[in-house]
């Protein structure tokens, strides 16, 4: 059996990972509106408003929060996070970039999904049929000296009627590997299928873009606020928090793609179950205090 079709199907694994690092559907974070950098220490919020849309709560949004404030102390111990009435609103403010967050989120999923199983499927098939080769082989080698024996034996030799019964073993066993034959094809066939409703899919990828999905504003009318629009899950909002709490800090956009100051979060941050400040991070806060 050919294994070209199983084949273009691991290939189409390897194009599904092409294409994510393509469809970073990821979140731009905004250059915030900050004053002249300034060394800051101690921050003071309290959480807001949450649309219902988010179907998420209070208690489960102040955790999030809480452990995002707990992260940037735990690494810089000079810090001072807390929840205060005197400090700025944390708000959860729903609109279309939530619903585009989870549509990335569902196709994200579903994409890798699909790969996962093409991926065992296709490599188990290559198996069977590997072992289907052999067997086909030596059952081939089987009837090849049935064969040679026969033709050396004369018409009425008794050790015919054994040669007879072993002819008819080995036909069985023809019979039977046909059926596995069949049954290869089968899974073939439905590999063939999901991989091509596989390339549909990423053919219907979400657009590569960028998207404001927090915002932190210092000072100006009203005083200063947080603002989170969009999140795909908790780890993501764990790191628009981390993000912004950043900027809450004056610090800066930072040029490392893998630094949570980053100014688009990266595929490879969004599926880390718990993002963490990085080095660069820390040291672009202690160049405000120096």
């Amino acid at each position: 059996m050919k294994k070209l079709l199983v084949l273009l199907l691991l290939i189409l694994v390897y194009v599904y990972v092409s294409q994510q690092s393509k469809h970073e559907t990821t979140a731009l974070l905004p250059a915030d509106l900050l004053p002249m950098r300034s060394c800051v220490k101690q921050l003071h919020w309290y959480l807001d408003d949450i649309d219902p849309q988010f179907s998420l709560s209070k208690d489960e949004a102040r955790q999030v929060i809480q452990a995002a404030a707990a992260h940037w102390m735990e690494l810089v111990p000079e810090l001072h996070i807390e929840e205060a009435l005197d400090g700025f609103p944390i708000r959860f403010v729903y609109d279309e970039r939530q619903q585009k967050q989870l549509m990335a989120a569902r196709w994200e999923r579903n994409a890798e999904q699909m790969s996962d199983w093409l991926s065992r499927r296709s490599e188990s098939l290559n198996e069977d049929i590997e072992d289907y080769n052999e067997q086909q082989a030596e059952l081939a080698q089987q009837r090849q000296a049935l064969e040679q024996q026969a033709a050396q034996l004369a018409p009425n030799d008794p050790k015919r009627n054994n040669l007879a019964e072993q002819a008819q073993s080995l036909n069985e066993q023809v019979a039977e590997l046909n059926e596995r034959y069949e049954q290869l094809l089968g899974r073939q066939q439905d590999i063939a299928k999901v991989g091509e409703d596989y390339q549909d899919l990423l053919e219907e990828a979400p657009a590569a873009g960028v998207m404001e999905v927090g915002q932190y504003q210092q000072g100006g009318v009203g005083g200063s606020k947080m603002t989170i629009f969009a999140y795909r899950d908790q780890p993501s909002l764990y790191l628009t928090l981390l993000h912004e709490f950043g900027h809450a800090l004056n610090v800066p956009h930072l040029d490392n793609p893998d630094a949570v100051m980053a100014p688009q979060m990266s595929h490879q941050q969004l599926t880390q179950s718990q993002p963490e400040l990085t080095a660069d991070d820390i040291a672009a806060w202690r160049e405000q205090c120096e």
